[in-house]
């Protein structure tokens, strides 16, 4: 392909880029042999794509872009605008009948109808923390071949045909979304009523978008984990049990806010109370304590003996949330997320790196467990614990180094590269753990990820010895984590070459501020 075959320009979200941008898209359109009405259907097509980009970017005021795209196809001109505005489900904006149209009537859905009169192909995809993308196409009329205006399927990138599942070919985003469908009676098993106007229940399918929607805006698209901006996954993994979502909604149908209970693994005994948010409008009202009450009182499809939650430092209101929910703090996380991660509406001084408290609670009374706590860090541990309301046992293994199995140790890693963040989880120890853990760290460095997090079990003897070993490579303590698989956790973490100022770490609870200090005192470069 020529240079001249494609043409990329990003241009503010303000109504000042309209006039260049269809300067730049109607020359595009006379390079690839369009002409007279042709070239002025494309022009209305793109113009109300890019206002439909404008009006409903949901990110005002913060100096947003977005690229336009102009490329010459084999048949023709494809035009593509990707930006980071708020997700949304094209099928649920109403249609424009021209036909039934009056003067002083609504107009909702008119630049639909008008992208797909003037083009021939119109698609809309939502790209998760990619932002969305609106892809226009304009062919070039040969004999026997359709005009503008009449219908065509969305197809995927890959020009197959087939529908892409993430495509949807109806809708420029409306002012509001529509009212939902009447609720129905027979399915009041899984709601609760709370509040005068305010339900909480399990999410449903028609509620997907709107929990996407909501993360954007509280949000933008800096969730470390990538799922909630993609309607159609969210759904998916309520279905298989690995997410329990909950929903509050007005009585009228408008969505008011989501959490969720996460699980990592498929036999975990607890989950990660994760996915919080609340449209602006319903803020203060308690509504999240509203769904997190509901989601640990109510849920039966499987039975948990905690829960747990992490919230960011760069500010308190997070931790004093945490806390108002029953959590106390059991961990800090250092620099386990990039600067970009933040709620929008809640200030912070964001100039590092961002590190999390992990506050956890026991919805039942947990048994008393023989742990191996590491000597260097027993008292802490103990003392994290009887924090939690748990006291248990604390012994010595019979000897220093024990007998361990010829075979690999059983690990299991996860990393996000997004985030530059790794976890590594040693779920049963072999002869040459501290040699995998090693080699393990030094890919996890080669390839830039800054903050690596190491799971140990308590419960088993040998890990009183190796924490010591690791912490010799650059791992220092974290926290605990109560109840994971295969048991107890303990938590070590590493720093890749990450710039940190503690004294930029706001930490709320007496708890969790002596925790810090800990944790402080064993980084090797905690006191440079």
């Amino acid at each position: 392909m020529r240079t001249t075959d494609l043409l990329k320009v990003t241009m503010p979200v303000d109504l000042s880029s309209l006039a260049t941008a269809l300067t730049i898209v109607r020359e595009m359109g006379k390079r690839c042999g369009f002409a007279g009405s042709a070239l002025s259907e494309i022009e209305v097509g793109v113009e109300e794509a890019i206002s439909n980009v404008i009006e409903h970017s949901g990110v005002p005021d913060e100096g947003s872009t977005f690229d336009l795209i102009c490329r010459q196809i084999p048949s023709g001109i494809e035009i593509v605008l990707k930006e980071m505005g708020i997700p949304f489900d094209p099928e649920r904006v109403s249609q424009f009948h021209p036909d039934q149209s009056s003067m002083g009537s609504s107009t909702t859905g008119m630049g639909l109808f008008l992208m797909q009169q003037m083009m021939d192909e119109v698609t809309f995809r939502n790209l998760g923390v990619n932002g969305k993308e609106t892809r226009l196409v304009k062919h070039l009329k040969r004999s026997g071949e359709k005009v503008a205006g009449e219908p065509s399927p969305a197809i995927s990138e890959s020009g197959s045909g087939r529908e892409d599942p993430t495509a949807r070919t109806s809708g420029a985003e409306p002012e509001a979304p529509p009212p939902e469908s009447p609720r129905d009676a027979n399915r009041g098993a899984d709601a609760v009523r709370t509040g005068l106007d305010i339900e909480i229940r399990l999410i449903r399918d028609e509620d997907a978008i709107e929990v996407s929607r909501c993360a954007f805006k509280s949000h933008g698209y800096t969730f470390r984990d990538d799922h909630v901006y993609y309607p159609e996954r969210l759904l998916e993994q309520n279905r298989n049990g690995s997410m329990v979502s909950a929903v509050a909604v007005t009585k009228d149908g408008s969505f008011v806010g989501h959490a969720a209970l996460v699980f990592r693994t498929p036999g975990d005994r607890i989950a990660e109370f994760a996915f919080a948010f609340v449209n602006a409008e319903y803020r203060g009202g308690g509504v999240l304590f509203r769904i997190a009450h509901f989601l640990v009182s109510t849920l039966k499809t499987r039975e948990l003996d905690g829960v747990y939650c992490f919230a960011v430092t760069h500010h308190t209101f997070a931790q004093e949330r945490m806390e108002s929910y029953g959590m106390r703090d059991c961990g800090i996380l250092l620099a386990t997320s990039p600067v970009s991660w933040k709620i929008r509406w809640i200030p912070g001084d964001v100039t590092q790196r961002i590190s999390l408290t992990q506050g956890f609670k026991y919805l039942r009374k947990p048994e008393s467990l023989m742990l191996y706590a590491p000597p260097q860090h027993s008292d802490m541990i103990e003392k994290v614990y009887r924090g939690l309301g748990v006291e248990h046992q604390y012994g010595v293994p019979e000897t220093k180094i024990p007998w361990l199995p010829s075979q690999p140790s059983a690990i299991t890693t996860q990393v996000n590269t997004l985030e530059g963040r790794a976890d590594i989880h040693v779920n049963r120890y072999g002869a040459g753990i501290v040699r995998e853990i090693r080699s393990l760290l030094r890919s996890f460095c080669i390839r830039q990820i800054s903050a690596v997090n190491l799971y140990l079990n308590l419960q088993d003897p040998a890990t009183y010895s190796f924490a010591e070993e690791f912490e010799k490579t650059g791992f220092f303590f974290a926290g605990i984590l109560p109840l994971m698989s295969p048991g107890e956790g303990l938590i070590l973490q590493f720093l890749n070459n990450v710039e940190l100022s503690y004294d930029k770490i706001l930490v709320h609870s007496t708890m969790g501020q002596e925790l810090l200090r800990y944790v402080k005192s064993r980084d090797p470069y905690g006191n440079l």
